[in-house]
């Protein structure tokens, strides 16, 4: 995996209701290559008034609940416990179906409506896909699962069995997963057993007034990057060493970067299996859309 450093890029700044007029609005991204088409022309035309920094999604959440960032792409289930004030409208980190970057891999994967775990590693720089993969378990017939943390990057064999023996399997996200084929997909058992999309982040400001302010810029960037996918990878470290057409593949067939109604009826139904029945609230911009978890 080629993970970018958590470093600041500036990106005019004037007076703005719930911000400060002092410095710029303070964006953090997710370093995974998912993540590219929603800042590539954030990084190729600088806007004085943002800056953006990068680290892993369970770091973000920390930084914005500390107001160490002013907007952060991070994991929903964050969102859903009450990290940030105001969700931006139209923009996600989704898949409807198989999302081929967050899977199981092991000795042993459920199969069909069972599974044999009892010990799972797990990669807690993403909280969203630690809390569906319970989720999933838990729609299955098998034991109680005890979850451990693992260092992906260390603690996998060459084909993605985690080297601690007493582990049955290991959750892996990001680019890290893909790193390996096979694998059961959390992505696709998601859609398979609700119908419904699976978020993993958003877009999620301190305030309304910061999420109203950068809504329309980050919605824009999406589009912009998404039309310009193919020569944005010619020119992106992530594609390097012939990774270009299988990274045009993943970020087109597996990823979905929409928002809408259908989206937001995942969350409702991830925040009921979850136990976590917070609303959502939304830029107004779109209208002041609520998720309800459903009863």
């Amino acid at each position: 995996m080629i993970a970018m450093k958590s470093s600041s890029v500036p990106l005019a700044h004037s007076a703005r209701a719930g911000h400060p007029a002092s410095r710029p609005i303070r964006l953090g991204a997710v370093s995974f290559a998912n993540t590219r088409p929603l800042v590539w022309a954030l990084e190729e035309s600088p806007q004085a008034d943002l800056q953006l920094s990068f680290d892993h999604p369970a770091a973000l959440a920390q930084q914005l609940r500390e107001g160490r960032i002013d907007v952060g792409l991070i994991p929903v289930v964050e969102a859903l416990r009450g990290v940030g004030a105001c969700a931006v409208a139209g923009v996600s980190i989704a898949s409807v179906g198989p999302v081929w970057s967050v899977k199981l891999l092991g000795r042993e994967l459920p199969a069909g409506d069972c599974h044999h775990l009892r010990r799972v590693g797990v990669d807690y720089r993403s909280r969203s896909s630690v809390a569906l993969l319970r989720a999933l378990l838990d729609m299955l017939h098998g034991p109680k699962v005890q979850f451990e943390p693992i260092d992906p990057m260390r603690e996998l064999d060459s084909t993605g069995v985690p080297l601690a023996p007493e582990l049955d399997a290991a959750l892996v996200i990001g680019d890290r997963a893909m790193e390996f084929p096979g694998g059961w997909d959390l992505g696709e058992e998601w859609t398979r057993r609700t119908g419904l999309p699976f978020v993993y982040a958003l877009w999620v400001a301190r305030s309304r007034e910061v999420a109203a302010t950068v809504g329309p810029k980050l919605r824009a960037a999406r589009d912009r990057g998404l039309s310009g996918l193919t020569d944005y990878l010619r020119r992106d470290p992530f594609a390097s060493g012939g990774k270009g057409p299988f990274l045009a593949r993943y970020l087109t067939e597996a990823i979905d970067y929409r928002l809408t109604d259908r989206h937001r009826q995942g969350i409702a139904c991830y925040a009921r299996l979850v136990g976590l029945e917070r609303e959502l609230e939304y830029e107004r911009e779109l209208g002041a859309c609520r998720v309800e978890a459903q009863r």
